[in-house]
């Protein structure tokens, strides 16, 4: 469980597995990215990519749920991340809007969609000194459910719910990935049935602005572009072959400024959509009987989801 807390707190400042560290010499940022501190060392997380089903029935939810009390399920709260929370069983919970009162749009309030649990907290925290918790999550802020893989974790396999503001919420861990899988179907189509749609990502791509150490590393005299930190596999990314350690600088002809130039430059197109990046990708390439890494561009195309 340390192993997966040292994960879960990364992902939640920015879904980046990879650290960066201080600058170096640029004889030093010819080596491999492995030996080096410029360039992140390969994450050992591996994220899928994963559109879940929606079309299951109440009575289906229910006995995926069910299922619960039998597996050893943990739950990361974003809000208490140092917490220890072993989940007993869940059931689905729906609250019924209030008489005439009004969202924030002026419409009346959809029904109020959440999984209550029974959980055990092993360790003290803000929310609770340990011990036995009726617990509930509200659904309606999830907009997106994520599914990795963690080699070094005693519970591998994790659903990570994010919301609106593309926030890890809660993550749940899993043994077993036929169930995390099942579980996630079972909270989608929840969400499906209340007109609650999940957005998938379009790309399928974790990316970092550059640190000033890359940036000179890449002969750059700005910091600008993007650094693939991790790519969803068989997402539209995986697919088109892209790679952890590619520098995107342009999205069809557009020179990316940064994270979230990059990402309004995304976000705006529409799904189907082929966009074609550039790219800087480092090579391995042999020079009077030594190696050495050159960075050399390259063009992808890539279907929006």
């Amino acid at each position: 469980m340390k192993n997966a807390k040292c994960v879960i707190s990364i992902i939640v400042i920015g879904f980046c597995l990879l650290s960066i560290s201080p600058r170096i010499s640029a004889e030093d940022s010819t080596q491999p990215p492995w030996r080096t501190t410029v360039w992140p060392a390969l994450s050992s997380t591996q994220w899928y990519w994963y559109e879940p089903q929606t079309n299951l029935t109440v009575e289906q939810v229910d006995a995926i749920f069910k299922e619960v009390a039998a597996t050893n399920i943990l739950l990361v709260d974003y809000r208490y991340p140092s917490s220890e929370i072993i989940v007993k069983n869940a059931q689905l919970e729906i609250e019924k809007p209030k008489k005439g009162k009004k969202a924030d749009n002026g419409s009346l309030n959809p029904e109020q969609v959440a999984i209550r649990m029974d959980t055990y907290w092993t360790k003290e925290s803000a929310a609770a000194s340990g011990g036995a918790y009726s617990y509930s999550i509200p659904l309606n802020a999830i907009q997106r459910i994520d599914l990795q893989y963690i080699s070094n974790a005693n519970n591998k396999w994790f659903l990570g719910m994010v919301d609106v503001g593309s926030n890890y919420l809660y993550v749940f861990y899993f043994k077993d990935e036929d169930f995390a899988r099942r579980f996630g179907n079972a909270v989608a189509s929840i969400l499906a049935q209340k007109g609650l749609i999940l957005k998938l990502t379009k790309l399928g791509l974790s990316y970092a602005d550059l640190t000033p150490a890359q940036a000179e590393a890449l002969g750059k005299t700005r910091i600008d572009s993007v650094l693939v930190t991790l790519v969803a596999i068989d997402g539209p990314a995986d697919k088109a072959n892209i790679q952890p350690l590619d520098v995107i600088t342009e999205v069809n002809g557009v020179k990316v400024r940064n994270f979230s130039h990059f990402s309004s430059l995304i976000d705006g197109i529409a799904s189907g959509t082929k966009i074609t990046l550039t790219c800087l990708r480092r090579t391995e390439v042999e020079d009077k009987g030594q190696k050495r890494f050159d960075w050399k561009p390259i063009t992808i195309e890539v279907t929006a989801k």
